[in-house]
């Protein structure tokens, strides 16, 4: 039960960031955020995986992650093959 109260705070999550009308994030960062949400908290990512993930070009999802690093919604922590996307 608690698992699934969770799942739905995680989804209540993602629906506020992507649906937010005054946000300011673009809809890019939108769309990468609620991807990383959908992703497995220990996968290792590289932008490349990401953008093929998100179906965006790969420069859009490197601005994207700085978007959403510079409004503190994600850390990212890297690593030797890939980053670590931690959605806070």
């Amino acid at each position: 039960m608690e698992a699934l109260n969770l799942k739905n705070m995680e989804m209540e999550k993602a629906m506020g960031v992507m649906f937010n009308l005054k946000s300011k994030l673009s809809m890019s960062a939108r769309f990468v955020y609620v991807a990383l949400m959908a992703v497995d908290k220990d996968q290792k990512l590289k932008h490349e995986e990401l953008a093929e993930i998100t179906d965006l070009s790969l420069i859009t999802v490197k601005k994207a992650v700085k978007e959403l690093k510079d409004n503190e919604l994600i850390n990212v922590k890297r690593a030797q093959y890939g980053s670590f996307y931690e959605v806070l």
